[in-house]
């Protein structure tokens, strides 16, 4: 892999556990809006981050989830859950962030946050697999 995407993958990817640890401290905290848009946001740059192998870079949210099922879910490099838990996270975010009136309950947000983590820890996985890339 070129050096230039290899620190852009791994930017990625820390940024995404970053988001993750920071969801953890908001679900923690009961601050169940942001904890669910943290845990987006750290999949969404995990997509982002497996999109670059693949000489990928989206301009939209959208196009992000469906370039992610187009190259890793068809492909059968990652399983239709992730894709099906991305946008279900992705809903929610968005429900939290826009909607004049939204509650998640704890249990929901611990959900969705546990989605955003396997969605990481897959990506990883697959990175580490298929590219050779250490201590992601």
């Amino acid at each position: 892999m070129d050096p230039h995407i290899e620190g852009r993958v791994r930017n990625r990817i820390a940024r995404a556990r970053a988001k993750l640890a920071t969801a953890g401290r908001l679900l923690e905290s009961g601050d169940l809006d942001d904890a669910i848009s943290r845990a987006y946001y750290g999949a969404f740059h995990a997509a982002n981050a497996l999109l670059l192998t693949v000489g990928l870079t989206p301009r939209s949210h959208q196009a992000t989830l469906s370039l992610f099922g187009l190259h890793f879910v068809k492909s059968g490099q990652m399983d239709p859950e992730h894709a099906r838990a991305l946008r279900a996270i992705k809903e929610d975010r968005e429900n939290g962030d826009y909607a004049e009136v939204v509650f998640f309950g704890s249990d929901e947000a611990s959900s969705r946050v546990d989605d955003a983590r396997r969605f990481v820890e897959a990506a990883v996985e697959l990175l580490e697999r298929e590219h050779a890339l250490e201590q992601l």
